[in-house]
Protein backbone atom coordinates (compact mmCIF):
# COMPACT_ATOMS: atom_id res chain seq x y z
CA UNK A 1 0.00 0.00 0.00
CA UNK A 2 2.65 2.34 0.98
CA UNK A 3 5.55 1.97 -2.13
CA UNK A 4 8.62 4.14 -1.86
CA UNK A 5 8.94 6.67 -4.83
CA UNK A 6 12.28 5.74 -6.95
CA UNK A 7 13.96 8.82 -7.96
CA UNK A 8 16.23 8.34 -11.29
CA UNK A 9 18.58 11.12 -12.50
CA UNK A 10 19.45 10.96 -16.04
CA UNK A 11 22.67 12.66 -16.97
CA UNK A 12 23.84 13.34 -20.28
CA UNK A 13 27.24 13.91 -21.31
CA UNK A 14 28.31 15.84 -24.84
CA UNK A 15 30.70 14.34 -26.55
CA UNK A 16 33.27 16.79 -27.12
CA UNK A 17 35.01 15.48 -29.73
CA UNK A 18 37.39 18.29 -31.74
CA UNK A 19 36.16 19.92 -35.07
CA UNK A 20 37.64 20.91 -37.74
CA UNK A 21 36.83 23.37 -40.77
CA UNK A 22 38.88 22.47 -44.02
CA UNK A 23 39.41 24.56 -46.80
CA UNK A 24 41.16 21.97 -49.21
CA UNK A 25 43.78 22.64 -51.96
CA UNK A 26 42.51 24.21 -54.79
CA UNK A 27 39.57 25.65 -53.08
CA UNK A 28 38.76 29.41 -53.14
CA UNK A 29 36.63 31.00 -51.05
CA UNK A 30 35.22 34.78 -50.77
CA UNK A 31 33.19 35.69 -47.72
CA UNK A 32 33.24 36.03 -44.07
CA UNK A 33 34.11 33.18 -41.95
CA UNK A 34 33.06 32.61 -38.46
CA UNK A 35 33.41 29.39 -36.06
CA UNK A 36 33.51 27.95 -33.13
CA UNK A 37 36.14 25.48 -34.20
CA UNK A 38 39.43 24.69 -35.79
CA UNK A 39 40.05 25.67 -39.19
CA UNK A 40 42.45 24.67 -41.74
CA UNK A 41 43.23 26.38 -44.88
CA UNK A 42 45.20 24.75 -47.88
CA UNK A 43 43.67 26.94 -50.48
CA UNK A 44 42.36 30.67 -50.43
CA UNK A 45 40.41 32.72 -48.31
CA UNK A 46 39.02 36.67 -49.31
CA UNK A 47 37.58 37.93 -46.63
CA UNK A 48 37.63 38.87 -42.23
CA UNK A 49 38.20 35.41 -40.47
CA UNK A 50 37.25 34.51 -37.12
CA UNK A 51 37.58 31.45 -34.57
CA UNK A 52 37.47 30.93 -30.98
CA UNK A 53 39.78 27.79 -31.91
CA UNK A 54 43.35 27.77 -34.22
CA UNK A 55 43.76 28.29 -37.51
CA UNK A 56 46.63 26.63 -39.60
CA UNK A 57 47.48 27.98 -42.98
CA UNK A 58 49.42 25.46 -44.37
CA UNK A 59 51.83 26.51 -47.45
CA UNK A 60 49.72 26.04 -49.92
CA UNK A 61 47.36 28.40 -48.02
CA UNK A 62 46.25 32.14 -48.75
CA UNK A 63 44.18 34.36 -46.67
CA UNK A 64 43.12 37.97 -48.09
CA UNK A 65 41.61 39.55 -44.61
CA UNK A 66 41.61 40.45 -41.49
CA UNK A 67 42.44 37.05 -39.00
CA UNK A 68 40.80 36.85 -35.31
CA UNK A 69 41.63 33.53 -33.55
CA UNK A 70 42.68 32.07 -30.41
CA UNK A 71 45.87 30.45 -32.14
CA UNK A 72 47.72 30.52 -35.66
CA UNK A 73 50.43 28.20 -37.06
CA UNK A 74 51.27 29.87 -40.68
CA UNK A 75 52.92 28.28 -43.14
CA UNK A 76 51.69 30.13 -45.92
CA UNK A 77 50.35 33.42 -47.16
CA UNK A 78 48.43 36.19 -45.01
CA UNK A 79 47.35 39.60 -46.26
CA UNK A 80 45.75 41.98 -43.42
CA UNK A 81 45.62 42.02 -40.12
CA UNK A 82 46.63 39.10 -37.77
CA UNK A 83 45.17 39.76 -34.21
CA UNK A 84 46.15 35.86 -32.30
CA UNK A 85 45.22 36.53 -28.43
CA UNK A 86 47.49 33.07 -27.54
CA UNK A 87 50.25 32.07 -29.63
CA UNK A 88 50.95 32.56 -33.23
CA UNK A 89 53.81 30.18 -34.64
CA UNK A 90 55.40 31.18 -37.80
CA UNK A 91 56.91 28.79 -40.07
CA UNK A 92 60.19 29.36 -42.22
CA UNK A 93 57.23 29.08 -45.71
CA UNK A 94 55.29 32.17 -43.96
CA UNK A 95 54.47 35.25 -45.53
CA UNK A 96 52.28 37.90 -43.85
CA UNK A 97 51.90 41.18 -45.42
CA UNK A 98 49.98 43.33 -42.23
CA UNK A 99 49.85 44.03 -38.87
CA UNK A 100 50.89 41.31 -36.34
CA UNK A 101 49.32 41.38 -32.78
CA UNK A 102 49.66 38.21 -30.41
CA UNK A 103 50.27 37.21 -26.55
CA UNK A 104 53.35 34.92 -27.83
CA UNK A 105 55.14 34.94 -30.81
CA UNK A 106 57.23 32.01 -32.16
CA UNK A 107 59.46 32.50 -35.83
CA UNK A 108 61.31 29.89 -36.88
CA UNK A 109 64.70 30.50 -38.95
CA UNK A 110 63.99 31.45 -42.40
CA UNK A 111 60.63 32.88 -42.04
Amino acid sequence: MFKKEETKTVTTQKNHTPSLTMISEGTSLNGTINTENDIRIAGKTDGELTSKGKLIVTSSGVVEGDIHVADADIAGKVEGELRVSNKLTLRQSAVIEGDIYTKTLIVEEGA
